[in-house]
């Protein structure tokens, strides 16, 4: 008769390990089967393991099954012989560390509520600070600040996925979300609420996920996934990101995207859009939508080329003439009448330092082409032209303006994809996916925020990524001692209004150790 199955503990120079037994009883005698290893004792009331094959996992004895363990599961493997690090890299943990609690950031990423506080923040610095892949993250976590800042932090690659799982999951999204909104509300910088930009571009990959498509954008075809981010016209920042797969771009994502900001009660009266967007019927559905818009007419739609026609003749007229940064630009604002009697507004237009650059390009290659005179003229006669078309009718000096505030999307999109570590893409599931890319968005918010207060500045991100990370600290029992600053370190304090320390208390507390209760020294030791 076989007795069920049995979690054994044993111990080994010191350590507890544990490992499943079953035992057969042959008449009066009882010989154990073979056993198989749990691994290392980590939580022997929670059963909760290490070993080398599963890494930290929960072990479910009705089940046999080896399980992620809890978000909030905080304890960690150390070394009898581990020695602690005594200097640091710490100006860049403490400069973001510091710079999200001045812009009370916190309690909105916070909001995500995950378990293991440490984990969070710790990666959250991660991927504001690194653009290496997460596989990295336990190596830079050994040799910086954030490991004394954060003493709990589990950054090992299978604690990262299990993080981003469990950040992907739709509720702790819009958890996030609506604290966020929340925060954009309040924030006294929130000028021009409701003007909104939508754009999206492509994530690049070969994941085996759903939401991985052929894409045929603008010619360039790829496997890739379309990331959608809405950002906020006035202050550039960030609002909304949600995902689609690569081969959708199309009227539908737009009205999409806008129901969901309405459900998060964000202001969507005016959205100024990539023409990749828009259609003639799709323009139809946003006037039908009530939702006002600004975009690029495409020169192959019917009503652009009978207008340049009519219009461009009398384009260069004194009346049509205005100036936008530094250049000469012809606008003539023509009411236009859809065939369905909806009203819209055309702009034609023509930027004469982009004529001039144009036609040099034609004149260098228009001999080998063979252009005859007549098709030369045609050509030339159509360089530097435009068309937005807009539901609005936008006073024509402050047209251009208003429509290269699409830059702003275009800076957010560098900073997801070159800095917060948007690409590559290394997941598994889609959970995972959608955790990732919450992180990357909520890296972007800060670095956003920060490139902003740098305009006025000498100095770049790369400047402030590079330069922190060179002050160092030393690390004592109870105290981190910072190195001094260096003159651009200090200016870099100076512009986020951060205060310097000579010294701070260490968080011993959650890191085992019984909290100190002596004071600060005033002065180097």
């Amino acid at each position: 008769m076989g007795l069920p199955m049995y979690i054994e503990f044993y111990k080994i120079h010191g350590y507890e390990y544990a490992r499943l037994r079953s035992s057969v009883r042959q008449g009066a005698e009882i010989k154990h089967s073979k056993s198989v290893a749990l691994g290392r004792v980590l939580d022997k009331e929670k059963l909760i393991f290490r070993s080398r094959e599963d890494g930290v996992f929960q072990y479910d004895p009705k089940t046999d099954t080896r399980n992620p363990p809890p978000a909030e599961f905080k304890a960690k493997l150390v070394r009898k012989t581990a020695a602690e690090k005594l200097i640091v890299d710490f100006g860049d943990v403490h400069f973001f560390d510091q710079y999200i609690k001045s812009l009370g950031l916190w309690p909105v990423f916070e909001s995500v509520d995950y378990g293991n506080a440490d984990t969070f923040k710790a990666l959250l610095h991660y991927y504001i600070i690194e653009s290496r892949s997460n596989a990295h993250a336990a190596d830079w976590y050994e040799g910086s600040y954030a490991r004394v800042l954060y003493p709990n932090a589990l950054l090992e690659s299978p604690r990262i996925s299990d993080m981003l799982k469990r950040l992907g999951n739709e509720q702790v999204c819009r958890r996030f979300f609506r604290a966020y909104v929340a925060y954009l509300k309040q924030s006294s910088e929130a000028s021009d609420k409701g003007a909104i930009l939508i754009d999206s571009t492509g994530l690049p990959n070969d994941m085996r996920l759903p939401v991985t498509a052929v894409s045929n954008h603008n010619g360039d075809i790829s496997n890739e996934v379309r990331l959608i981010y809405v950002v906020q016209r006035g202050t550039g920042l960030p609002i909304y990101m949600r995902y689609i797969p690569g081969n959708i771009v199309d009227v539908s994502t737009l009205l999409t995207t806008i129901a969901e900001l309405k459900a998060l009660s964000v202001d969507t009266k005016f959205a100024i859009l990539d023409a990749g967007y828009l259609t003639i019927d799709g323009m139809k559905k946003l006037l039908e939508q009530k939702v006002s818009f600004l975009a690029r007419a495409k020169k192959n739609w019917k009503f652009y080329k009978d207008l340049l026609v009519e219009h461009l003749p009398t384009l260069e007229s004194k009346e049509n003439l205005q100036v936008f940064n530094g250049r000469f630009v012809y606008i003539n604002r023509i009411p236009y009448t859809l065939d369905n009697g909806q009203r819209i507004y055309c702009y034609l237009g023509l930027d004469d330092e982009r004529r001039c650059n144009e036609r040099r390009q034609l004149a260098k290659v228009a001999e080998e082409n063979e252009y005859t005179s007549e098709e030369l003229a045609d050509l030339m006669s159509r360089m530097g032209i435009f068309m937005l078309t807009s539901s609005r009718r936008i006073a024509v000096k402050d047209l251009l303006p208003l429509y290269y505030t699409r830059q702003d999307i275009e800076q957010v999109f560098d900073i997801t994809k070159g800095y917060a570590k948007a690409l590559p893409l290394c997941v598994q599931t889609v959970e995972t996916f959608r955790g990732h890319l919450l992180m990357v968005f909520m890296a972007t918010i800060v670095l956003r925020i920060l490139q902003q207060k740098l305009v006025s500045t000498p100095y770049s991100l790369d400047d402030i990524l590079c330069v922190m990370k060179n002050q160092k600290a030393k690390v004592y029992d109870e105290y981190v001692i910072p190195c001094e600053a260096t003159r651009k370190q200090n200016d870099f304090y100076r512009i986020a209004k951060i205060k310097t320390e000579i010294s701070i208390v260490r968080n011993v507390v959650n890191a085992g150790k019984p909290e100190s209760k002596a004071s600060s020294p005033k002065n180097n030791p």
